[in-house]
């Protein structure tokens, strides 16, 4: 194998190997990688998907100027510039997230959910008894079941949970609990009254397919659940 390097007619430079150019740099500095024509100051463009670990590629459908990185049989993965404003990362051609021109970011496919009852679902639930709650508000990725109750994680991290339980006329001190797939219960309490509204707030580490579910605790047997109760989740990280 032979290398060398070339002066060009137009104050340019290949960097070659066995006579082929692998490199150019132009007239004003830029550097083009598998192309003689650089349209920025590092300008590299692969003419196959699996000949490059960082290219450039014409086909992918997103942006004039971007970075396909990591090509592999089963897609890749792209950071471009939107319209000039903002950096958008994506897979299989897909925005998975995007930081504004302002700097805000935001995660289109982050899995979260928010749920509730869709009728006045008025019910006397006495002791522990498990919610389902039936009204999605948001379900992004449908990860939350209503026939089953549970959101089941769909990847392992922290995820965020809310419930807050509506009770009414109860002779009890009454309270709501998030309950993990493992058995472990995140709860909270309160005194009876005539309108009672519990919450229970938790971060919890979840590996995939671990699921969440909510239960109420009554002291009495005359305690209401009503439609204002709700429960949500997302993940953190």
């Amino acid at each position: 194998m032979s290398a060398s390097i070339k002066a060009g007619l137009n104050n340019d430079m290949h960097l070659m190997t066995d006579g082929v150019t692998r490199a150019y740099v132009d007239g004003n500095g830029k550097v083009g990688i598998g192309t003689s024509s650089p349209g920025r100051d590092l300008h590299i463009n692969g003419t196959s998907v699996n000949s490059k670990a960082f290219t450039r590629y014409t086909h992918d459908g997103l942006a004039s100027n971007g970075l396909d990185v990591g090509y592999s049989s089963g897609g890749y993965a792209s950071i471009y510039n939107a319209e000039n404003t903002a950096m958008v990362f994506s897979t299989n051609a897909s925005e998975r997230m995007r930081i504004d021109a302002s700097g805000y970011v935001t995660k289109p496919n982050q899995p979260g959910f928010n749920v509730r009852f869709n009728t006045n679902n008025s019910t006397s639930p006495t002791g522990i008894d498990t919610v389902k709650f039936n009204q999605i508000v948001t379900n992004i990725g449908s990860h939350y079941s209503t026939s089953t109750g549970r959101f089941t994680a769909p990847v392992s991290g922290f995820y965020q949970f809310n419930l807050s339980i509506y009770f009414q006329n109860g002779t009890n001190y009454v309270g709501s609990m998030l309950v993990r797939s493992d058995g472990t219960v995140y709860y909270n309490f309160s005194s009876v009254g005539p309108d009672v509204m519990v919450y229970t707030s938790q971060a919890v580490y979840l590996n995939q397919n671990d699921y969440m579910y909510t239960r109420t605790y009554c002291g009495g047997n005359t305690t209401t659940l009503r439609q204002y109760s709700y429960f949500s989740g997302h993940l953190i990280g």
